[in-house]
C-alpha cells in the first residue's frame, strides 16, 4: 500500500511541475527561457561570458485570401533557428509570433549574423503553400542585445532585445510597411 501512495504522490507532483516546453513546437517556452537566462546571468557575471539574446517577430505576410486560414508557421520557424544555433544555444517560443535564441559565447557582431542568416532563412523560401498552390510567405524582424552587468534579470534582457529589435527594423507594429527599411540608429 506505501508503494502506491508514493507512486501516486510522484505523479501529483509531475502535475504540478510547471510546463516548460511549447506544445506546438517542441522548443522551450517562456517560463523555461526565464530560469536559462537566470541562470546564465549569474554565470556571466561570475566568469565574464560573452552571450548575447535574439529576438525574432515573425509575421505572414499577406496573400490572397482564400477564405482558409493559413497554417500556423511555428514548427518551420522552430526548424529554422534549431537548425541555425549552436546545441550549447537556447533556444525558446516566447508567444505566438516571438521567438528567442540565447546565444553563449556571441559578440554584437557574431550576433547580427546569426540574425541575419535566420532572417534570410525564414524569408527566403515559402514556409507552407495557400490552397491555390501560391507559397505562403514570412516576414521577420530581429533584433540582439549583448549581455552587460546592468542587465540584471531575464525580463531586463528581455526588454533591452525588443528594444533593439523595434529600433533596427521597420517594426512589427507597421505592417502596412512590411518591406519598409531598416531605421537609421
Amino acid at each position: 500500500m506505501g508503494l502506491l501512495k508514493k507512486h501516486r504522490a510522484t505523479g501529483e507532483a509531475t502535475l504540478e511541475a510547471p510546463i516548460l516546453v511549447d506544445g506546438e513546437t517542441g522548443l522551450a517556452n517562456s517560463t523555461a527561457l526565464g530560469r536559462a537566462l537566470r541562470h546564465e546571468i549569474a554565470r556571466s557575471r561570475r566568469y565574464g561570458r560573452k552571450a548575447s539574446l535574439a529576438l525574432f517577430e515573425v509575421q505572414i505576410v499577406a496573400t490572397r485570401s482564400s477564405g482558409v486560414p493559413p497554417p500556423s508557421p511555428a514548427r518551420f520557424i522552430a526548424q529554422a533557428l534549431t537548425a541555425a544555433a549552436r546545441e550549447s544555444d537556447i533556444v525558446a517560443r516566447v508567444d505566438e509570433t516571438l521567438f528567442a535564441v540565447f546565444l553563449v559565447e556571441y559578440d554584437d557582431a557574431r550576433s547580427e549574423i546569426f540574425t541575419e542568416r535566420v532572417r534570410t532563412a525564414l524569408c527566403s523560401e515559402p514556409y507552407a503553400r495557400s490552397s491555390d498552390g501560391s507559397g505562403l510567405y514570412l516576414r521577420a524582424w530581429a533584433g540582439a542585445t549583448d549581455w552587460d552587468s546592468s542587465i540584471e534579470d531575464p525580463a531586463a534582457y528581455l526588454r533591452a532585445a525588443y528594444d533593439d529589435l523595434v529600433n533596427t527594423s521597420a517594426g512589427p507594429e507597421s505592417a502596412s510597411k512590411l518591406f519598409a527599411e531598416a531605421r537609421p540608429r
